[in-house]
């Protein structure tokens, strides 16, 4: 899935794992949750909706958060990052 300006494949991996894992996933939790700047949260949340593989849908009680779900398309790749992190284990991908 590398694309120009696209982070590492252990980035968009933890965070379709978070996100398939939290069916309450907001940009700033996966921040808080990764470490990441949240700026770059934002840039990956925005390229995996362009790819298919999560919905973003506007909170109606708070305008500024976005909802974050799997699409089927991203349920499938959620099933093979799982598999990834049983056979290499967490730690290789959250680091």
């Amino acid at each position: 899935m590398p694309t120009k300006n696209f982070l590492s494949t252990p980035h968009w991996m933890r965070i379709i794992k978070i996100i398939g894992e939290d069916s309450e996933a907001y940009g700033l939790q996966i921040a808080k949750t990764t470490g990441y700047c949240p700026v770059t949260v934002t840039k990956i949340l925005v390229e995996l909706v362009k790819k298919g593989l999560l919905n973003s849908e506007r909170e109606y009680k708070n305008l500024r958060r976005n909802k974050l779900t799997l699409t089927y398309k991203g349920r499938k790749v959620y099933e093979s990052v799982i598999i990834i992190y049983d056979a290499v284990g967490q730690s290789w991908i959250d680091e």
